[in-house]
């Protein structure tokens, strides 16, 4: 780990330990702002498969909009890594399209431009392209499969502006 990735870490290290897991532009202040791509400055370049942290030291994880950038498979294997990773009573929260609000609420192509390109359109890299597609309850379900408790679908979350009629957050307690 570099020294820039240490300093953005030790900032954090003397309250809570916080993670915004995919942060891309938008840092969460108190938090570890970590994202696989360089260019957008995190505090620490990182795979969310293979976070450098020990079981039971993280206090409370935020993703968002970062699920549906992974096939299922390495979603359901993330979840149960970020799940190793709280400490006991620790907090996940998770935002996403969710694809069931998303053709609800959107028109046809619209909504397949949210679920299968990812939101913005000019960004098309292979970090921006949705590779799974999930709803609030099937989130849930395979949450508490894993052995989170508390699972709720919630109507807004701090680290949102504002929550689209196409998204889903759900929390969860370790």
């Amino acid at each position: 780990m570099d020294e820039d990735s240490r300093r953005g870490i030790s900032n954090c290290e003397k309250d809570m330990r916080r993670l915004n897991l995919g942060c891309d532009i938008h840092k969460l202040e108190g938090f570890i702002n970590i994202d696989a791509n360089p260019k957008v400055n995190p505090d620490l370049v990182a795979d969310v498969m293979d976070l450098p942290f020990e079981a039971n030291s993280i206090d409370e994880i935020y993703a968002g909009h970062i699920i549906e950038h992974l096939q299922i498979d390495h979603c359901l294997e993330a979840l149960g890594h970020w799940h190793k990773l709280l400490k006991p009573d620790g907090v996940i929260t998770i935002s996403f399209p969710d694809f069931v609000l998303t053709f609800t609420h959107c028109h046809f192509l619209q909504a397949n431009r949210i679920l299968m390109t990812g939101c913005n359109p000019i960004r098309i890299g292979e970090l921006d392209r949705h590779f799974s597609l999930w709803n609030a309850y099937e989130l849930v379900e395979h949450l508490k499969r894993i052995g989170y408790k508390k699972v709720d679908i919630i109507k807004d979350s701090p680290y949102l502006s504002g929550r689209a009629n196409w998204q889903s957050i759900v929390q969860a307690t370790k």
